[in-house]
């Protein structure tokens, strides 16, 4: 990220982000990642003390996830742009961060669509992890790519068990044990819709060889209801519906067969990421922007259906 702090602003001595780095790295160490490379001095912007305006002409503010949910979210959004404003008007320059082509939530697309085109044209630079993205981007908010910087996504470190350790340690993440010998998927992240889950799990209700895990915290507990209705009538689907700790997470990853991604509108993924990092082959959507990230033990496919075709050629 230096080298892209640099080429904006030559005289730049620190950095400020947004969200807060401490608070977000609790559950997610991508921003302590990120930054844990740079010889800047890098801090938490706080919206009520804007402590970048002090010196704006040497300062960067480094924004991430730009978008709103709902009214409440609209006005803390307010009070952080304000003093932005001012803050590019003294002179200060903004980089932003673009990690989806829309909000995860789906609510009020068109509304976060004009004031991410709106941020993406006034902004000093954009930046995405991978040059799919970049291509995106550049059509998506009708901007050059010259634009917009690559910064490839930060490894994670962890430290993979073998599998045969970590399907036995499986066994105290889960209300009931998974039978051997079958083919075990892992989706992981957040449960919501943009991670495409239910017709996954509608998919491979008939592959009495096939269990499915979903391992994340509820974005939609609509969603979620549903989701436990459908998984209930196909037995070989697990939810585990709560935030995943570090020795849980490590337990799944090395237990899982497959990483499965099913994903819509996104640019890039820390779950993808996570699991090249745990060396776990992945099923990933042929449209997604990581399709062009894919390993040789990784397989593509274009719908559900296709899906089922290429668990079904692996099924041992």
């Amino acid at each position: 990220m230096e080298r892209i702090f640099r080429s904006v602003l030559p005289a730049v001595e620190k950095v400020y982000v947004y969200p807060h780095i401490e608070k977000s790295s609790r559950h997610n160490p991508y921003l302590s990642l990120l930054y844990a490379q740079t010889t800047l001095p890098v801090y938490s912007a706080n919206p009520l003390f804007p402590r970048y305006l002090c010196s704006p002409q040497t300062t960067i503010m480094h924004y991430h996830w730009l978008s709103f949910a709902s009214l409440t979210g609209l006005i803390k959004l307010c009070i952080k742009v304000l003093p932005l404003i001012l803050f590019v008007h003294r002179g200060g320059k903004i980089i932003w961060t673009v990690h989806n082509s829309e909000p995860h939530e789906g609510k009020y697309r068109r509304a976060n669509y004009l004031l991410r085109k709106y941020a993406a044209h006034r902004v000093s630079r954009l930046v995405v992890h991978t040059e799919e993205a970049r291509k995106e981007v550049s059509h998506l908010f009708s901007i050059p790519s010259s634009h917009i910087a690559l910064c490839p996504h930060p490894a994670y470190p962890v430290e993979p068990l073998a599998q045969e350790t970590a399907r036995h340690l499986l066994t105290s993440l889960l209300t009931s044990p998974i039978p051997r010998g079958k083919l075990l998927i892992l989706m992981y992240g957040y449960i919501a819709p943009y991670k495409g889950i239910l017709p996954v799990v509608s998919c491979l209700q008939n592959h009495r060889f096939v269990h499915l895990i979903i391992a994340g915290k509820v974005k939609d507990p609509a969603y979620y209801r549903t989701l436990c209705s459908i998984a209930e009538r196909g037995g070989n689907t697990t939810i585990i519906p709560r935030f995943i700790s570090s020795e849980e997470e490590q337990i799944l990853f090395s237990s899982a067969d497959y990483i499965l991604f099913n994903f819509s509108k996104i640019l890039s993924s820390g779950s993808f990421i996570l699991a090249k990092s745990y060396q776990r082959p992945c099923l990933v959507r042929a449209d997604l922007p990581m399709a062009h990230q894919i390993s040789n033990e990784d397989i593509l496919f274009t719908d559900e259906e296709d899906l089922c075709t290429r668990i079904q050629e692996v099924l041992p």
